[in-house]
């Protein structure tokens, strides 16, 4: 639908959306160099995802496309001029990769994983197989340099709002 549709901007939701898909269009003429980079991370998403097409290990696959979904709609609230609310998406973007790493390594863990509310021991399990500092260390065990940017930006991604705190302001 291109047509703006008939009470569109007429309440405040609507109207605040309106109000978020021109920041979008400011961003995208003003940002030119910003936009851009986000173009590129998306183009990477894209090459990524295009490798895993018939791919078995879909449980993996389904965490990538989290991530990039995550990504999505974190650089969608950045343009609109949602900063603090773009952090709490990234860190979810941040976190599925983590787990999709974790389930790439330990695949039986992807069992559990989908078990997790079968009952209370099912849910400690994940849990406790889940928790981000388990994740991080086991990325670090893989990668040092990566798990030191990682760590760096989810730790941003805190900081500026994905835990309501006084830098979000």
């Amino acid at each position: 639908m291109t047509e703006t549709p008939s009470g569109w901007g007429t309440n405040t939701l609507s109207s605040f959306v309106e109000n978020c898909r021109h920041n979008i269009f400011a961003s995208f003429g003003n940002l030119k160099n910003e936009f851009r980079q986000l173009e590129r991370i998306d183009k990477a998403y894209h090459e990524s995802i295009g490798n895993l097409i018939h791919t078995p290990d879909w449980c993996t696959a389904w965490f990538l496309l989290g991530t990039h979904s995550s990504f999505l709609g974190g650089a969608r609230l950045s343009l609109s001029g949602q900063t603090t609310e773009t952090f709490r998406v990234l860190r979810g973007c941040i976190e599925n990769a983590l787990y999709g790493l974790h389930i790439f390594r330990s695949p039986d863990d992807f069992e559990t994983w989908l078990r997790r509310h079968a009952d209370a021991q099912s849910l400690q399990k994940v849990k406790n197989i889940s928790r981000t500092t388990l994740l991080f260390q086991e990325l670090e065990a893989i990668n040092p340099n990566l798990h030191r940017v990682a760590r760096e930006l989810y730790d941003r991604t805190i900081g500026f709002g994905a835990h309501p705190n006084e830098q979000a302001f």
